[in-house]
């Protein structure tokens, strides 16, 4: 059985969040965290569309926008454009029209040796 080490401050985060945010800080942590990115190496940061996002977590459009701002307002998600500038607010994410980068803050996790990787 594969395992996907979770930060305990992030768990006890998640604890008192509504359900789609959950669902995404599980989508991140299994896409992030759960990849090895080379011996004792994790994904710093995983690419995903909106659709992706939608698909995998079962939400609509406006509960996954919802989703992420309420996660990065509560500074638990970081997301940012492909050349790793942040995107802060809603506006920004949607003008960039094209998938997002996202990562927890390194204040969140304590993964050595982290590198970015993305889904296919």
């Amino acid at each position: 059985m594969r395992a996907t080490p979770f930060p305990n401050g992030l768990l006890e985060s998640a604890l008192r969040l509504p359900e789609t945010q959950v669902r995404l800080i599980l989508l991140v942590a299994r896409n992030t965290l759960g990849y090895t990115a080379g011996p004792g190496e994790r994904r710093a940061a995983v690419r995903l569309s909106h659709h992706q996002i939608g698909r995998e977590i079962d939400r609509s459009s406006t509960a996954i926008s919802g989703a992420i701002d309420g996660l990065v307002v509560r500074g638990l998600l970081e997301v940012t454009d492909g050349a790793g500038r942040p995107l802060t607010t809603g506006f920004a994410r949607r003008a960039l029209r094209a998938p997002l980068w996202f990562r927890f803050p390194s204040s969140m996790v304590e993964v050595v040796g982290t590198t970015t990787g993305e889904t296919t």
